[in-house]
């Protein structure tokens, strides 16, 4: 049975004991978030079976969604990343988890086959994490993580 949590127990990266505050400390506000794909395609159809549906924002080679939170994801193609950054390079591995919360359980099992089927990678099957989650680790077309969750029933 799942560990109710508490302000010592354990906590997933994407589970914040208290609501946001996106405000910066010297009056930033995060509002955005970008990533780069070296497959346009690929990154558009992985990120379909999360709901998210990319716009053209101003050039084919950049995208963008807001979700309902305000909060925008930005896909740019290498050759923007270039046109602004000439000497850009693709890091060797993503330091960056994008945290996708289900409605159920049962979502975070549907969506991680889903995955699977449409040709994509699931690093870590689903299962019921002890600070009281279903989870799952997957992984975008251009190596980012994706944690897909869902709190447990009582």
């Amino acid at each position: 049975s799942p560990k109710p949590l508490g302000p010592s127990a354990p906590r997933p990266l994407c589970q914040p004991r208290r609501p946001l505050n996106l405000r910066g400390g010297q009056g930033g506000e995060l509002s955005a978030i970008g990533l780069v794909s070296e497959d346009l395609a690929q990154t558009l159809a992985f990120y379909s079976l999360l709901g998210i549906d990319f716009k053209e924002d101003g050039s084919p080679d950049h995208l963008s969604f807001t979700t309902k939170s305000g909060l925008m994801i930005m896909v740019d193609t290498v050759k923007m990343m270039k046109s602004m950054e000439p000497d850009w390079t693709k890091p060797e591995r993503s330091a960056i988890t994008l945290c996708f919360e289900q409605p159920t359980p049962q979502a975070v099992d549907k969506l991680s086959e889903t995955i699977v089927k449409s040709g994509f990678k699931v690093n870590k099957e689903p299962w019921d994490a002890f600070w009281g989650q279903r989870y799952c680790v997957a992984e975008d077309p251009d190596g980012n993580r994706i944690d897909l969750y869902a709190s447990l029933p009582p």
